[in-house]
């Protein structure tokens, strides 16, 4: 008898709600790893959301961007 194995996969995420709960934008970034969840949702946030993060610099963005990631 073979032992069945069960693997699990946790995505990460992250949507612009969770950043700012009151915007209308629906995107959410996903993946496998913190780090291409933050890639990703620093691309959205920097093509579709700069007016929003006048002042801070990528480590800030970074940053806020960890801190609210999920899964």
């Amino acid at each position: 008898m073979h032992a069945k194995h069960a693997f699990l996969i946790y995505m990460k995420k992250i949507s612009c709600k969770d950043i700012n709960p009151e915007t209308s934008c629906t995107y959410e970034a996903s993946g496998d790893t913190a780090k291409q969840v933050v890639g990703k949702m620093m691309a959205h946030l920097k093509s579709d959301h700069m007016n929003d993060l006048k002042g801070m610099n990528d480590g800030e963005i970074r940053s806020m961007i960890e801190s609210k990631i999920h899964g």
